[in-house]
Formats: C-alpha cells, structure tokens, sequence
C-alpha cells in the first residue's frame, strides 16, 4: 500500500527550504535596478557584520597608532642620545685638565644610559680613544670591534673601525687578532677606488 501524500509536510518542507535559501541570499526574489541591489546587498553586509567591522577598523587605528607611536619614541631616544653626547663632548672639551680615569667614566656612564645605534657608534670612538690614550689597548679594540658589527652602510666606516681596532690589537702584542680584521678591511674596501684616500685618512687619524 502506498504511503499518504502529506500536503503539510511538503509545504512546511518548502517553506524551510525557500527561508535557508533567503538566508543565504535574502535578495534572490529582488527585481528592481541593479544599482540598488547592490546597495542593499552592501547595508546588508555591514549591518550582518557590523561589530566585526568595527572591531577591525578599531584594530587597524591601534596598529597605527603603536606604529606612529614606536617612531616617535625612537626619535624622542636619538634627539636625546644627541643632545647628551654634544654635551658630554663640550664639557669635556672646556675641562681638558680633567683626569683620564674620569673621561672614561662618565663614557661608560653615558653608554650605560643610552643604547641608540648613532650616539653609541659616536662614544665608542672616543671611548675607544681614550682606552688606547691610558693603555689599554686590548679594550679599545674590543669596543671597536663590537661597534663595527652594527655598521652595514657605509662599508667605509666599518673598516675604519676594524682597522684602529686592528691597530690596537697590534699594540696589544695580539697580532693573529689584528691579522684577521686588517684582511677583513681588505675584503671590504680592498677594490674600491676610494682605497688609497682610506689609507692616507686612516695613517692621518
């Protein structure tokens, strides 16, 4: 025996069918101008999504903030790097009379307080000047060469580092030492035009 067509069944079967497909595109059964079925279709999208879409635009300010932020900061640390050295350097330069030992300390000091890339390349030269001055030449080569290994851009200044530490090394009665960073100066400048002006530059410092 045949089973009892269900006429209720079959329309509430319809019905739940026609709603799932409304929901997956509540504008299929739209018949009116393209253009404003696509600015339905947007203020649906933005009102379904809304809070996802705050959310994300209120993300992508705060990255931007950090960002601006982050630079800023980063400036603010360089100007003060700056100002601090120029003013560790005219003090120094008006106290000429003032104890090698001090110079020393108040370079360590200021290094200790200040980590920028710029004012920490800039006191490790003279820091490493004033260590060679009292005698301590394994030390100023050390600084130099620590220095040198944040140095990319000019390749010039990086082997002007490493070639007063080299010198240094030598005085320091460390010539393997020496040996390998003058042929690391060698690698980086050897064929550059600019060579002899590097040699006359560094045998005049």
């Amino acid at each position: 025996m045949s089973k009892k067509f269900d006429r209720k069944k079959h329309r509430d079967e319809l019905y739940y069918k026609h709603q799932e497909e409304k929901e997956q595109d509540p504008f299929k059964d739209f018949e009116g101008p393209r253009s404003e079925l696509y600015l339905l279709k947007f203020s649906h999208f933005m009102s379904k999504y809304r809070k996802n879409i705050v959310i994300g635009i209120l993300g992508f300010f705060l990255v931007i903030i950090f960002i601006l932020s982050f630079f800023e900061v980063q400036r603010h640390r360089e100007n003060s790097a700056t100002l601090a050295i120029e003013e560790l350097e005219l003090k120094l330069e008006k106290e000429s009379t003032l104890d090698i030992n001090n110079k020393i300390q108040m370079y360590e000091k200021f290094r200790s307080e200040y980590s920028v890339a710029s004012a920490d390349l800039r006191s490790a030269k003279t820091l490493s000047d004033l260590l060679a001055e009292k005698g301590e030449f394994k030390k100023a080569a050390e600084l130099l060469e620590k220095a040198s290994t944040s140095i990319n851009q000019p390749v010039e200044l990086k082997a002007f580092y490493l070639y007063i530490a080299a010198s240094h090394r030598e005085s320091a009665g460390d010539t393997k030492v020496a040996q390998q960073n003058y042929n690391t100066v060698v690698q980086l400048i050897g064929k550059n035009r600019e060579m002899p002006v590097f040699q006359a530059w560094s045998l005049y410092q």
